[in-house]
């Protein structure tokens, strides 16, 4: 696993955490449909559905709390991480692009708050992080 990897771990479990999410919303939207019906027996299925898919919102419920707490711990042991680093700049960087999930041009402004002259954007993006995930994987290593 490459650096850029192992941070971008929290910005994945947040969109595994979102795609719970969706998945709870469509299903209690699916469920206060059936409940608006007249609760007329239809068809010749078996087994009350709405009991099901009650049964599996309780079950997809658990597993987005899972997630959460999840996403939380890899959230925290980066940012402990980051913290870690020398390189203010680059500290700042880091975690404003992989815990605080900002675009660059966010990140671009973060870093370069108490300066005369912003940095440039694409100067941020390429060489400062090349630069900091290097100072990452080297005090990530030194820690291991």
């Amino acid at each position: 696993m490459t650096t850029k990897e192992y941070l971008k771990q929290y910005r994945t479990l947040c969109g595994k955490v979102e795609r719970y999410k969706e998945r709870i919303e469509q299903i209690e939207a699916s469920l206060q449909k059936s409940l608006e019906l007249d609760g007329m027996p239809k068809g010749t299925r078996t087994g009350n559905p709405t009991q099901e898919t009650a049964i599996r919102l309780a079950a997809i419920r658990t597993q987005l709390q899972n997630a959460i707490i999840e996403s939380e711990l890899k959230r925290q042991t980066i940012a402990e991480e980051i913290e870690k680093m020398e390189t203010p700049t680059y500290k700042e960087l880091l975690y404003s692009r992989y815990i605080l999930l900002l675009t660059w041009e966010d990140v671009t402004d973060r870093v370069s708050e108490g300066r005369k002259e912003r940095y440039d954007s694409k100067h941020v993006q390429s060489y400062m992080h090349g630069q900091a995930l290097n100072e990452f994987r080297r005090i990530k290593c030194n820690t291991l």
